[in-house]
């Protein structure tokens, strides 16, 4: 449920997410539950590194506008020592390759 999600990034706000109180399915009675970072869910930093963790939080930003698209993505220095594949002219790592965008 949305309540898992909000378990781990934390519940959103108005602050963080303007026209989040218009959203029809948003109710302001919401449990409130503080974000606990990437760093501290499960093995997350030790998995991805700092440069993974700063693309999560990138790519799982509540307000749609301070999100970062797919194409901005592949571009992060996260992928930075990935190959890409042959006839690549986006600069896609491996596997992601005919994402267009």
């Amino acid at each position: 449920t949305i309540f898992k999600v909000f378990q781990k990034l934390g519940t959103p706000t108005v602050e963080q997410w303007p026209g989040l109180g218009d959203l029809p399915e948003f109710k302001a009675n919401f449990p409130n539950w503080n974000a606990r970072g990437w760093a501290n869910i499960r093995n997350t930093l030790a998995q991805v590194g700092d440069r993974g963790i700063d693309l999560l939080q990138q790519l799982m930003a509540y307000d749609p506008s301070q999100r970062i698209s797919a194409r901005r993505a592949m571009q992060h220095p996260y992928f930075n020592d990935v190959e890409p594949m042959p006839g690549n002219h986006i600069g896609a790592p491996r596997g992601i390759e005919g994402l267009q965008g």
